[in-house]
């Protein structure tokens, strides 16, 4: 009879009980605390070799030990591991070579499908066609009065300036190099730094709606919507490279495209940032066109008072989010837009304390303008503006809150400006 024949004997509920501890750890292995199943194999080799005093104490305390140790240190480990393997899912390494970027593209975008060829030829042509019309207004104003409206061509304001064609191209070009300095600025830092996407998309979304006006207010041309309009569709262009046709063809585009790559919004990134602005786009140029004709505005107000909705747009909604994250503890449910193939769907959430930094914004973006205003309209102002813009951002589908946002405000701006001046 052997030795182990002989223990059995002795003890016959000791084959049970060393069952029962198998399981055990097994079951421990599921819960995540455990070390591994090779070292729980390897102890209940050495349980069966032992004699039955070894089992009851001496094993019983390394296996204690070893577990609160080991389980302790690999844990540890593997959370790190973890992070590590999330943020390489999310962000890639840290590489900014073209092949590892186009690498880490088609490992999350997969491969150019027929589909998107066809979106591709579609876009381009829509976008063409929108630029025909701009074409015409800017030749149809040359060369007899510049591109400064007739009634400004005899203006006595000395920042007037009456651009010509090769001032146009410069004023022009200093948004295109600001446009894509800044969008491969961030695009590095979010490859290289790994900082949060959404932070660096905030940056080029603000930056799209501020540069048309900005280098307006540097190279001022009253009332002249045309280039504005201009600025405008040359950003729509930008975007438009950032298709994977282009992208992983042209590294700026890609540079670009990493820039506002939010891992929430995949596979939908670049549709929902690109129709958001076209969106927002169209919006701005029937605003600023009903403005200069029906409005009741004055042309030389309306880049100014446009400034005060890009202000909120992305100032307010901008740091709406960080200050969400951080101190947002009243939360409330929030639409996206797109996602996974599902319109307006509610998952997203959003906070009271984030949603204020609208209102904020609101009123300090009346504060900065409020030579626009006269005291009675300035007061309705104050009162509507914000409230009406806080609202209209915390109802509207994320990703895609901007047209509404630009929508509303020009709707509040032009009733008020329709108003009395006198109290």
């Amino acid at each position: 009879m052997t030795k182990n024949e002989i223990l059995l004997k002795d003890n016959p509920n000791k084959d049970e009980s060393r069952e029962n501890k198998k399981k055990s750890d097994f079951v421990d292995i599921e819960l995540g605390e455990s070390s591994s199943y090779s070292d729980v194999h390897e102890s209940n080799m050495d349980d069966e070799g032992s004699d039955e005093g070894s089992d009851e104490g001496s094993d019983e305390g390394s296996d204690e030990g070893s577990d609160e140790g080991s389980d302790e240190g690999s844990d540890e480990g593997s959370g790190d591991e973890d992070k590590e393997k999330k943020i390489e899912e999310e962000y890639g390494n840290k590489s900014l070579k073209k092949k590892d970027l186009v690498e880490f593209d088609k490992k999350t975008y997969g491969n150019i499908s027929k589909n998107e060829k066809i979106w591709f030829i579609f876009a381009s042509t829509a976008i063409a066609i929108m630029g025909i019309p701009l074409g015409y207004f800017l030749v149809k104003e040359k060369p007899e009065n510049g591109f400064c409206k007739q009634e400004f061509e005899n203006s006595d304001d000395e920042n007037l300036i009456c651009l010509d064609n090769y001032q146009l191209l410069a004023n022009v070009g200093i948004l295109v190099v600001i446009f894509l300095g800044l969008g491969m600025s961030m695009g590095v830092v979010a490859i290289k730094f790994r900082k949060n996407v959404g932070y660096t998309r905030k940056v080029l979304h603000f930056a799209s709606f501020f540069l048309p006006f900005g280098i307006n207010k540097l190279f001022p041309v009253e009332g002249d919507t045309t280039s504005t309009l201009l600025k405008f569709w040359l950003i729509m262009i930008v975007y438009l490279l950032g298709t994977k046709i282009v992208r992983r063809k042209f590294y700026p585009s890609m540079l670009i495209f990493r820039a506002i790559d939010r891992p929430d919004d995949r596979p939908d990134t670049l549709a929902l940032m690109s129709t958001q602005f076209i969106g927002s786009s169209v919006v701005i140029a029937i605003v600023l066109l009903l403005w200069e004709n029906y409005g009741g505005v004055e042309l030389s107000n309306t880049d100014d008072l446009m400034l005060i909705l890009v202000l909120i747009n992305g100032l307010g909604d901008g740091f709406a989010e960080p200050v969400g994250i951080k101190f947002g503890k009243h939360k409330y449910t929030a639409r996206a837009w797109r996602k996974n193939g599902k319109w307006c769907v509610p998952m997203h959430k959003r906070s009271i304390e984030g949603s204020s930094v609208v209102f904020l914004f609101s009123v300090i973006a009346l504060a900065i303008f409020h030579d626009l205003f006269s005291p009675l309209r300035l007061i309705i102002a104050f009162l509507s503006l914000p409230i009406i813009m806080t609202f209209t951002e915390a109802f509207s589908p994320r990703t895609w809150d901007s047209p509404f946002l630009f929508a509303v405000g020009a709707c509040i701006i032009t009733i008020i400006m329709k108003l009395p001046d006198d109290c």
